[in-house]
């Protein structure tokens, strides 16, 4: 679904407090359980796509969540920003334009952060990220 989405930024989940265990769509202030405020990656906003779909199973409910986005920044400067979240584990917030605030992971399910690098044609130059989590809250909500 495209949300036309303003922003995407991370924060290390390690000193986070736990908020993993509110009920979905629960409505929370984020910056009050992290230590210091999350960085912003610096995406092409027309690219992004955020998906939440909820499967039910014999284990019960859970949501998976997947967000994309190609990055065109100084390839240069940005491959060890990218190289760095390559399996760490992470929170990641989505905002949107609207301003609504979808939080990717907890210190209980911490986002996957996976990329490529891609080149194609003679103006294309990017790196493709995408941001999975599959949790028991499913995406929740920062005020």
């Amino acid at each position: 679904m495209k949300l036309g989405i303003r922003t995407i930024s991370y924060i290390p989940v390690a000193g986070c407090a736990d908020f993993g265990k509110l009920p979905p769509g629960t409505k929370f202030d984020l910056s009050s359980f992290l230590p210091s405020p999350p960085t912003v990656l610096p995406f092409t906003p027309a690219t992004a796509d955020f998906t939440e779909q909820w499967t039910y199973d014999a284990g019960g409910r859970r949501s998976d969540i997947s967000l994309v986005a190609d990055i065109r920044a100084n390839r240069e400067d940005y491959r060890p920003v990218l190289q760095q979240l390559t399996g760490r584990r992470h929170i990641f917030l989505v905002e949107t334009i609207d301003g609504q605030k979808y939080i990717i992971g907890s210190p209980s399910y911490p986002a996957t952060f996976t990329w490529s690098d891609s080149i194609s044609g003679i103006s294309r130059q990017a790196f493709s990220i995408r941001v999975v989590c599959r949790s028991l809250h499913g995406a929740l909500f920062s005020v």
